[in-house]
């Protein structure tokens, strides 16, 4: 039987390695919301400045009721974990995730309502809330989402997020550049947005 210690040093672990493991997925997210093959570019309608708009980046995608079998077991994994640590935001972010992935926007939702509940400070919860509407197509949502969560941390994927969002579907590519540039400025701006910023703002 595990002890209380044992199973306290492997919480300690679990929990920063599934937070890099939701730093990686939201990577993966933005390069397929921005310029990831496969995405075929048309021109903007009815915009004067003509900007090009991923044709599939921001389609909503049809739903689905149920998980795949492999998913299912890391379902029940998760809601495992879920219930020795109700409130823990790794893991609400991982089912949401898992359910959103799945086309399951309504119950990733929830999930992402409670960690928002259970962390009003942290810039994750309403971070995932915007990947969530953009998957489902609902934009004015994922506008406010985006922008909650850039209001919680500076330099954050949530701010290029909102900027791609405002340059490849709202079609407001002055808000868009001037994320750009906010982040381009923000000491906080971890490399790897860096450079996506540098490359969309080549594109204009």
């Amino acid at each position: 039987m595990t002890s209380p210690s044992s199973a306290d040093a492997t919480a300690r672990f679990l929990r920063p390695v599934l937070g890099l493991c939701l730093v990686c997925m939201t990577l993966v997210f933005l390069y397929q919301l921005a310029d990831g093959p496969g995405l075929t570019v048309r021109p903007a309608h009815n915009h004067p400045e003509g900007v090009p708009v991923p044709a599939q980046a921001f389609a909503p995608d049809a739903p689905e009721n149920s998980l795949p079998p492999g998913e299912e077991a890391e379902l029940t994994r998760l809601m495992g974990e879920l219930q020795a640590a109700p409130t823990d935001i790794p893991t609400l972010l991982a089912i949401a995730d898992l359910f959103s992935r799945n086309k399951d926007y309504a119950r990733a939702d929830t999930f992402l309502i409670r960690a928002a509940a259970a962390a009003p400070n942290d810039m994750r919860p309403p971070y995932f809330q915007g990947l969530n509407f953009t998957r489902s197509g609902n934009y004015s949502a994922a506008e406010k989402a985006f922008a909650r969560a850039s209001s919680l941390e500076q330099g954050s994927s949530a701010a290029y997020s909102l900027a791609i969002l405002y340059k490849y579907h709202l079609r407001q590519p002055e808000k868009a550049s001037e994320l750009f540039q906010t982040l381009l400025a923000s000491p906080h701006t971890v490399p790897a947005i860096r450079e996506r910023v540098q490359r969309e703002l080549e594109k204009q």
